[in-house]
């Protein structure tokens, strides 16, 4: 198997939905980086096989970082007190939990509803 540069510079620098430009591109997919570090982090994606598989599930991961994180999942370090339920970070915990609380704080720009969640 034959290895691909995943660092190309060469395509011209865009901005996301945050308006942080991100010059850094993968060349084997579409997804750009603000940080170089972020892209050597993305490109152990595509390192050709290489699995890290969870002790505690069936999931399997393609680099430690993403391992390290999911491992949250099944600790008590991002826990709903409300049904239990195991989140990776604050943030997916919070969105969670917004759910049991009723809280709906994003409205759609196209219908005017509100939802608890946003994508």
């Amino acid at each position: 198997m034959t290895s691909v540069a995943a660092d190309s510079n060469d395509v011209p620098e865009r901005l996301d939905d945050d308006d942080q430009p991100r010059p850094y591109s993968c060349t084997l997919c579409d997804k750009r980086y603000a940080i170089k570090d972020s892209l050597n982090h993305h490109k152990q994606i595509h390192n050709g096989g290489k699995i890290y598989p969870c002790t505690e599930c069936d999931k399997e991961f393609p680099t430690q970082r993403y391992l390290r994180q999911h491992m949250n999942v099944h600790s008590a370090k991002y826990k709903c007190d409300v049904c239990g339920k195991g989140f990776r970070s604050t943030a997916k915990l919070t969105l969670h939990a917004q759910g049991h609380s009723g809280a709906k704080p994003y409205e759609c720009f196209v219908c005017d509803r509100y939802y608890y969640y946003y994508y």
